[in-house]
């Protein structure tokens, strides 16, 4: 996955079609083809956000997330 050719959504979830299936991408493996990630992080990170922009959001945004959060609660809450 510090691949810069891992694709989640790439067929295989490589971009280099010579390359072999890799079936468990959490443990060591070897392959001819990898090439290390430059960017900060993996494909599948950046498509969820940063967490780290929830923890230093503006406290403007803070209190609109906290209003949501408290209608979603008044919404669901038990009768």
């Amino acid at each position: 996955m510090n691949c810069k050719f891992h694709d989640r959504h790439a067929n295989r979830e490589c971009l280099e079609s010579q390359a072999e299936i890799v079936k468990d991408k959490e443990k060591s493996n070897f392959c001819d083809w990898f090439d290390p990630r430059v960017d900060s992080a993996p494909s599948n990170l950046n498509e969820s956000g940063n967490p780290l922009d929830k923890l230093f959001s503006s406290s403007s945004e803070a209190k609109k997330k906290t209003k949501l959060e408290e209608e979603l609660e008044a919404f669901f809450k038990k009768k």
